[in-house]
């Protein structure tokens, strides 16, 4: 996403599609008491845009979902509501279109607005990265059955569309397992780096045994940097929840292996409290993780993907030969 604030090359256009917003925004939320002062911008992703709403003494974000992503949007709200409720760092759920009506058209959700800043990639303050592993804990203990991307919410559990454990990994990621790609694919990864395929294909098989066993938890499943909001050496809030799917927990903790290092991982695993994670097994997930978004790197913009996962790669396996406890 770019940053807050960040407009396109016609800022007039900018202007006008800020001050619509406004309007629209104004339409659905001053009748519910939420009097809209100001609007601005302050992201937009595959699942969301989201702006800023202010008015004379409080602030919110207001996501507006792209395409016919609404249900999923409900179930992320939901899924924040029981966080915020449990104590998780994330912002507190305050309405969405299910409870009024849509903006413009457009399904939404509105949170309270938390004022910080995205650290940078392996920089997670420690107090952060603790309160980080407990609202992952938190997320991984709701109630959820079955796999995938949750198709919505059955008194308070996240009912996931799939019953096969490999089928909710192929719901969220591109090419991660050699049981998720084509017949006759050879995943490039493993072109780029054939001094490693023995290993890579070793750690992966890894993975698949743990994905058959069946444990299936709410899991974020994109914990890059720019999805924790700090305050000073706080957690404000983990946000965007746009991608969240019913699967290992592994794959959240290798997705943190993998965007922010060991050191920070160990830190988020103090605050997991979890004594039977395996960290061979996150570094295996994290294998998988780099698969996925060297898939991705085929996409416009994202073409630095693929080198980032190989240096990734090769790094985590060197470290392994030389120190394998």
């Amino acid at each position: 996403m770019p940053p807050p604030g960040a407009f396109g090359p016609d800022k007039g256009d900018d202007m006008e599609e800020a001050e619509q917003v406004l309007r629209d925004a104004r339409a659905v939320l001053n009748p519910a008491g939420i009097s809209v002062a100001r609007v601005s911008f302050v992201a937009s992703g595959a699942t969301a845009q989201v702006w800023k709403l202010e008015s004379a003494s409080k602030t919110w974000a207001l996501r507006i979902v792209t395409g016919n992503r609404g249900a999923e949007d409900q179930v992320g709200y939901a899924i924040r509501r029981e966080l915020f409720d449990r104590g998780g760092h994330v912002a507190e759920p305050v309405l969405t279109s299910a409870e009024l009506q849509p903006i413009a058209g457009r399904d939404w959700s509105l949170d309270r607005f938390i004022h910080g800043v995205h650290p940078a990639r392996g920089c997670l303050p420690d107090r952060a990265a603790v309160q980080l592993g407990q609202t992952l804990s938190l997320l991984h203990h709701l109630p959820a059955r079955g796999f995938g991307r949750p198709s919505g919410m059955a008194e308070g559990t996240a009912i996931g569309p799939c019953e096969a454990p490999m089928d909710g990994v192929r719901h969220r990621f591109e090419n991660p397992l050699p049981e998720c790609w084509p017949r006759g694919y050879t995943h490039p990864l493993l072109t780029r780096l054939p001094e490693l395929r023995d290993q890579i294909l070793s750690r992966l098989a890894r993975v698949t045994e743990r994905v058959q066993q069946g444990h299936g938890v709410l899991c974020h499943s994109d914990l890059h940097e720019r999805q924790f909001i700090c305050s000073g050496d706080d957690l404000g809030a983990l946000i965007d929840f746009g991608d969240v799917t019913l699967m290992d927990q592994h794959w959240d903790l290798g997705s943190l292996l993998y965007f922010h290092g060991p050191e920070i991982c160990g830190k988020v695993l103090r605050g997991y409290g979890a004594t039977q994670i395996c960290p061979d097994m996150v570094a295996s997930f994290s294998i998988a993780v780099a698969m996925h978004h060297a898939s991705r790197a085929r996409l416009p913009g994202k073409e630095h993907r693929f080198d980032v996962a190989a240096k990734y790669i090769r790094r985590l396996l060197s470290d392994v030969d030389r120190d394998p406890a």
